[in-house]
């Protein structure tokens, strides 16, 4: 396999902290960890296939979502006629 060496500037600090206290956790080098990232952003993102599900994701605004599970909470509630 070809590889090469690129520098990159201007990593956010928030972003560096994940990537060193991920490296502590893991016991890996940040250099692995970043090229892992990256590798998986660009090459497993066009080979994995999306469950069904994933397209879904975010499409209803937090007020559509509560309405949808309240109405599923009044639907799933026993009404006493049904206890006999």
């Amino acid at each position: 396999m070809n590889t090469s060496q690129y520098t990159i500037r201007g990593i956010p600090n928030a972003i560096l902290k994940k990537v060193e206290s991920e490296s502590k956790r893991t016991k890996r080098s940040k250099n692995e960890i970043l090229l892992n990232a990256i590798t998986s952003a660009y090459s497993g993102a066009s080979n994995s296939k999306k469950k069904w599900y994933e397209a879904y994701h975010g499409m209803l605004s937090e007020e559509d979502a509560m309405l949808v599970e309240e109405a599923s909470r009044e639907s799933r509630a026993l009404h006493p006629k049904d206890y006999l």
